[in-house]
Parts: C-alpha cells; structure tokens; sequence
C-alpha cells in the first residue's frame, strides 16, 4: 500500500514538476549562459565571446542602473504600501 501512494504521489506531482523545467529552470540556465558571454540579441544565434562575469561587473558600476534600482524599489514599495492603506 505505501509503495502504490509513493507512486501516485509522484505521478501527481510530474506535470508540475515537467512545467518547471521546461518553463522555469531551462531558461534561467539558458540566460545565465547568455549572460556570460557578449553576444548581441540581434545574432543570438551566433554565439558571442566569453567574457565571464564582466557584464555583471560593468551593471554593479553604472549609475544609471542604480538610478532605476532605486526608482523601481521605491514606486513598488510606495506603490504597494499606499494600495494597501487605501484598501484596508
């Protein structure tokens, strides 16, 4: 009996599980892979060179990213915050 509810329970869990895969993890991986390269979204395709974590580094240095970053968390937040207080 527990082995036919181990196997109910995973045949009812693998559909879910089969939509995180094919729709969460591979295209995070994917980015992520693209992410350390420097290719241009026009020829994706193509490929690009190996360039680490570098744009990475060249994002943590722009101050316009840091501009937006704070605009963003601050309308979310007041945004949020206000909704919130005006529902109840």
């Amino acid at each position: 009996m527990l082995y036919r509810t181990k196997v109910l329970s995973l045949i009812l869990i693998l559909p879910a599980l089969s939509f995180l895969i094919l729709f969460f993890f591979i295209p995070s991986v994917y980015n992520f892979k693209i992410s350390l390269t420097d290719v241009s979204l026009l020829a994706i395709n193509e490929g690009g060179d190996f360039v680490g974590f570098e744009n990475y580094h060249k994002l943590l240095h722009d101050p316009k990213f840091w501009r937006a970053f704070k605009n963003t968390a601050l309308w979310l937040t007041a945004f949020t915050v206000l909704l919130r207080l005006v529902i109840g």
